[in-house]
């Protein structure tokens, strides 16, 4: 009987330590927000841990990013290729390029990916099936509004990454009604 409990037990924790997973990597998907998009000095900042190398030129990982008002809405995505030892920064204005009504807060969520294919990151933030990547670092830079404004920083969060977050991040910035943010 006790042999049939230990059995047991190992598998409910075994199942329960699966549930929390998500798809790819720890730090495949990151999730943060922006105050006071709209004002100069508000920044998303991404860079590279190297994890796939960058020895071999045009070796280099993608951040997609996927931006959202308070309502939910998809306001923009873009992808942004990030080298082993760069830095991309994305400023809250170029998040928001050609967004009409600006929200003066956004979510901010990051899906790291390899290439889908060819040189560049182009198409790789609407790729149905795309390859997770290890090793995307990324610090939002938020600017608050007291006399004088100043800003403070903090490291995007780790989060799990469910298939149909990533299905649904896909689908809606494929849509026609997404804007295109600009990678600097």
């Amino acid at each position: 009987m006790r042999t049939v409990m230990m059995a047991i037990a190992f598998y409910a924790s075994t199942i329960v330590a699966l549930a929390g997973s998500g798809l790819g990597y720890d730090d495949s998907f990151q999730i943060s927000y922006l105050s006071n998009p709209q004002l100069d000095g508000s920044l998303v900042t991404l860079a590279s841990a190297n994890f796939h190398g960058s020895s071999v030129p045009g070796v280099f990982i993608c951040a997609n990013v996927y931006v959202f008002s308070p309502d939910e809405f998809m306001v923009s995505c873009c992808s942004c290729a990030v080298t082993g030892h760069g830095i991309v920064s994305l400023s809250g204005t170029s998040l928001l390029a050609g967004v009409v009504s600006v929200p003066t807060r956004v979510t901010v969520k990051l899906v790291a990916t390899l290439p889908v294919s060819g040189p560049g990151c182009a198409g790789n933030a609407t790729a149905p099936t795309p390859k997770l990547a290890i090793g995307l670092r990324a610090w939002a830079t938020r600017v608050h509004t007291a006399t004088p404004n100043f800003g403070t920083e903090t490291a995007f969060e780790n989060a799990p990454l469910g298939p149909m977050e990533l299905g649904s991040l896909t689908s809606t910035c494929s849509s026609s009604s997404t804007r295109t943010c600009s990678c600097l």
